[in-house]
């Protein structure tokens, strides 16, 4: 965990886009007109920060609705997946050829197959993937376990035998092409009959991609199998087990960086600190020629835009496709005093921003998001004398819905600092200008 950056140069850049009736096309209906002035300014971060920080585990594997594994994916991503699914029945139900309901306490198994339900969209590689099954050789809990731990927690820690989970027997492996939609292993009756065992069935199943490169996304596995009941062979009933607990293992996850870091597995946030007196800036007139300049408590702000702007993240966690970024008031700390990441999150500014993808070469694409409110508010006293909330939360919505992590630059990332664009109104005293 890094500490604060605090910004201790202040570099005041101004770039006045529009005056008259000349309006920036991206802000057409953003800006008034008649005889009212519009002007725009780019304010770098020592011009309105104070410092950024990041934090980690507000999310978990454990936490989340689907399963990843991966090879070596973009230089840098490992992952198993763990899965324990119900044990296959031992008995059997069936109707005679009277139509008597019989059960049968050992039928034979036939043949059964693990499904692997996969997501399309974030199931990625070159071409073909191989996925391997093995038995799981050593029990594991799964609220802690990880990939050197099989047992992780505060009074109890064991190490697997084999980082990323120990691997047993061999169960069998299967082969997907892009775009398919399901993946399916074979499982032999000797195998299956090892799963009717409880304790075979409470270590569960371990999957591992084979293929270099690869990257698999599951959101659901069911273990079909076949049995035949004794006195009746020329029938097969089918059944199945569904997954019981699952949970992926990471060999690495990101490190803390002078970056402004968002989402991800953990699930990390960033924090930005506005500078309190925002109302003393000056901004140009709009429409003048002479150097005249305003407070910015004087004019009317129509909008304002953090922009932060993307770096390369870290190998293995780039964004593989879209993701909603939000951002939240950070209530204040004397109210509150608490770390900051353990602080309460006061309502959402604006609307969503857009994380993009940052995946082989992706174009990377800046993130805004609309604090018009906030900004509004720091540039005008309160009448209590009290300081507005100036702490801000950046945050995955909803957490932990992706590994990879949005990243951009910090307020030490020179040219790729977070920037602040405002959009603001005076009226003029010449509407015919």
């Amino acid at each position: 965990m890094r500490s604060l950056r605090y910004i201790s140069v202040a570099v005041f850049s101004l770039v006045l886009i529009a005056c008259g009736t000349e309006t920036p096309v991206e802000f057409d209906d953003l800006l008034p007109g008649g005889g009212i002035k519009t002007g725009e300014v780019i304010l770098e971060a020592p011009d309105f920060l104070e410092w950024d920080s990041v934090r980690t585990g507000f999310a978990f594997p454990q936490d989340v609705g689907y399963l990843v594994g991966a090879r070596d994916f973009d230089g840098g991503l490992n992952v198993n997946i763990l899965i324990k699914f119900n044990q296959v029945k031992e008995t059997l139900n069936y109707t005679d050829r009277d139509g008597e309901t019989r059960v049968d306490s050992l039928p034979e198994l036939v043949a059964g197959n693990i499904a692997l339900h996969l997501d399309t969209l974030r199931t990625l590689g070159d071409d073909e993937v191989e996925v391997a099954a093995y038995f799981v050789g050593e029990d594991w809990q799964i609220g802690s376990a990880n990939w050197t731990h099989r047992v992780d927690t505060d009074t109890a820690k064991y190490e697997w035998a084999e980082p990323g989970g120990t691997r047993g027997a061999l169960i069998g492996t299967g082969t997907l092409t892009p775009g398919d939609t399901l993946l399916s292993i074979s499982v032999s009756p000797e195998d299956l009959a090892d799963l009717r065992e409880y304790e075979v069935s409470d270590r569960g199943v371990l999957f591992e991609i084979l293929t270099s490169g690869s990257r698999v996304q599951i959101t659901r596995a069911v273990l079909h199998y076949q049995t035949r009941p004794e006195f009746k062979p020329d029938t097969l009933h089918t059944d199945s087990a569904t997954m019981v607990s699952s949970l992926f293992l990471l060999a690495s996850s990101p490190e803390a960086r002078d970056e402004i870091m968002v989402g991800g597995l953990p699930a990390w946030r960033s924090y930005m600190r506005f500078q309190d007196r925002l109302d003393t800036i000056q901004v140009p007139c709009p429409g003048s020629e002479g150097g005249c300049t305003l407070p910015l408590s004087e004019v009317e702000l129509n909008h304002a835009s953090l922009e932060l702007q993307p770096v390369q993240p870290q190998p293995g966690f780039a964004m593989v496709d879209t993701a909603h970024i939000e951002t939240r008031i950070v209530l204040p700390l004397d109210l509150a005093p608490l770390p900051i990441a353990r602080a309460p999150l006061g309502r959402q500014l604006g609307g969503f921003g857009v994380a993009h993808p940052s995946y082989r070469g992706e174009s990377l694409r800046p993130l805004k998001l609309t604090i018009t409110d906030l900004i509004d508010a720091l540039t005008h006293q309160r009448p209590d004398g009290k300081d507005h909330p100036r702490t801000v939360a950046l945050i995955a919505n909803p957490e932990g819905a992706r590994i990879g992590v949005a990243t951009y630059g910090g307020v030490d990332s020179g040219e790729n600092a977070p920037q602040l664009r405002l959009i603001y109104s005076v009226l003029s005293e010449d509407p015919d200008r």
